[in-house]
């Protein structure tokens, strides 16, 4: 399970891995780094055959493969934590830095859901809070139905909804 609960003096801690040891794990990073590759041998080619602006190409595909790179260690070193102080509900990420934090208010969360994605990306459940709006925001989205419905279960008792 890729799940974790703690406690420390001051907050309640969710913390979701981001790497899962699987297959299709392995062979997306393992495709992503091949994509990283092929963009940094075609930007040299068309630097060395000189068919467009050197400058341009320089520059576009050592950043391409940069981001990309930056995507793969992010992926097996970073972890989603949602941390729940008295007042407050913080959603971010960590150690690198990959999305803003999220913070919201205990008093403007009204609820805690589990509601399974639509489309391409059906049998994903997302962990959502329902905010005193009615707009709902996701902080995890799982694949693991269990796992979802532990954090979502967790999240209400430490939010004291009962559910």
């Amino acid at each position: 399970m890729n799940v974790n609960f703690s406690q420390t003096s001051s907050a309640q801690l969710v913390e979701w891995k981001w790497f899962h040891p699987s297959i299709r794990t392995y062979l997306i990073l393992l495709f992503t780094f091949c994509l990283d590759v092929l963009v940094l041998y075609v930007g040299f080619k068309l630097v060395m055959a000189g068919q467009y602006s050197s400058l341009v190409i320089l520059i576009l595909f050592p950043f391409l493969a940069l981001v990309m790179t930056y995507y793969q260690v992010a992926v097996f070193l970073n972890k989603t934590t949602i941390e729940i102080q008295e007042k407050l509900l913080r959603v971010f990420a960590s150690p690198l830095p990959f999305y803003s934090p999220r913070e919201y208010l205990r008093p403007d969360i009204k609820a805690v859901v589990t509601e399974e994605m639509s489309g391409k990306k059906k049998g994903v459940l997302n962990v959502k809070i329902v905010l005193s709006s009615g707009k709902k925001r996701v902080l995890l989205s799982l694949n693991d139905p269990e796992e979802a419905r532990l954090v979502e279960r967790e999240l209400n008792r430490v939010l004291n909804f009962s559910k």
